[in-house]
């Protein structure tokens, strides 16, 4: 068994709670997996919290999704609320705390040292959720900041897990996944097996990236207990509009590849948006970045450039997450799951001389 697979089975062995927490904006194959072992957590009775409740990234994956993720049967969650009464110290010495109870009440005696206690002097409020397990799907700790305010963690994070892609790890993270819950001896229900096999498709890149034994092995796991093939390519291939053919095809035309830096370098102007009938938007640069790793070699990193308005902004991509780090700390920019995003600049030149000289940088250090 993985050491991350038993540290994670002695966490959720016995916990009522989980929270699952994904990035601000993850990767279609991420919010994938992050569904399935939510579906598979709930079905073993154990609470459920999810992280980001709600965003743009997340609402499109739930809408792109919907006709599987509603084959999910709704399970009734119990959620054990507490309730925090807070005393201001400034106005309020406590002598003595002590609780009575009969019938009909249960009281709390507060005993102060000075003065005497209004109701308008107390503060009631719910308490943060504290999960018994965090399980995050990234690669990076710094993950948990964007949680403050919303579930409290243990100062140690020892029952925090990281799920994340390895560039060169011996198992790919659906298959992680698929092993853990295994291992969770959980139903393999049909929405389960789609939203697994969907994400080993993205994942493998359509099966590019990642061709051997064991990759088919798990697609065979998956397929041969009911994963529906049709249901999920119909659902991969919806957004394939003509329109959308139509701007991939003027990115590829407008890509190189630079051997010295490992980089793959695509363009598109504001009039290529408008000629495709396409809004400029970092979703959609983000799905034509990912239709390019399917038909181009595979680089080190994606450098993507495209005008809006007036200005220059780029995107750098990368599943490298070392390399994609010391990048992103160059332009002193926070990582966004395998991407960032930089700019804006002037023109084309100089935005294209500043990646250069921060990827030359970058392969030095």
């Amino acid at each position: 068994m993985e050491e991350n697979h038993q540290k994670t089975m002695e966490l959720l062995s016995g916990a009522k709670s989980c929270a699952l927490i994904l990035e601000q904006n993850p990767k279609e194959e991420m919010f994938l997996l992050h569904s399935a072992l939510s579906t598979a957590l709930k079905g073993l009775g154990i609470y459920v919290l999810t992280l980001p409740e709600e965003n743009d990234a997340i609402k499109f994956y739930k809408e792109k999704w919907s006709s599987v993720l509603k084959e999910i049967p709704e399970r009734a969650q119990e959620k054990e609320q507490k309730t925090v009464i807070k005393i201001p110290k400034k106005d309020f010495l406590i002598k003595e705390l002590s609780y009575d109870e009969n019938e009909e009440f249960f009281s709390l005696v507060i005993t102060p040292k000075q003065g005497k206690f209004v109701k308008e002097d107390v503060i009631f409020e719910d308490a943060l959720p504290e999960p018994d397990a965090v399980l995050c799907f990234s690669f990076d700790k710094k993950i948990l900041e964007e949680t403050n305010g919303k579930i409290k963690i243990s100062e140690s994070r020892e029952n925090v897990i990281l799920f994340y892609s390895e560039t060169n790890g011996s198992k790919i993270l659906t298959e992680k996944i698929t092993d853990l819950l295994q291992l969770l001896q959980v139903d393999f229900s049909l929405p389960v097996l789609n939203l697994l096999f969907a994400s080993l498709v993205l994942e493998t890149g359509r099966f590019k990236n990642f061709a051997n034994s064991t990759v088919f092995s798990l697609a065979n796991f998956l397929l041969s207990r009911g994963a529906d093939v049709d249901t999920v390519c119909m659902i991969l291939y919806s957004e394939r509009t003509d329109s959308f053919t139509q701007i991939i095809g003027r990115a590829a035309a407008r890509s190189h590849y630079d051997e010295n830096l490992e980089a793959m370098f695509s363009f598109l102007q504001e009039t290529d948006f408008e000629k495709t009938n396409n809004s400029s938007s970092l979703n959609l640069i983000l799905k034509i970045i990912r239709e390019l790793e399917y038909i181009a070699k595979l680089p080190r990193i994606y450098a993507f450039f495209w005008q809006k308005g007036n200005e220059i902004f780029t995107v750098l991509k990368s599943e490298n997450s070392n390399y994609l780090s010391e990048l992103s700390s160059i332009f002193n920019i926070p990582l966004q799951s395998d991407y960032f995003l930089n700019g804006p600049y002037k023109n084309f030149s100089e935005a294209e001389l500043k990646i250069r000289e921060a990827l030359v940088q970058a392969k030095l250090s």
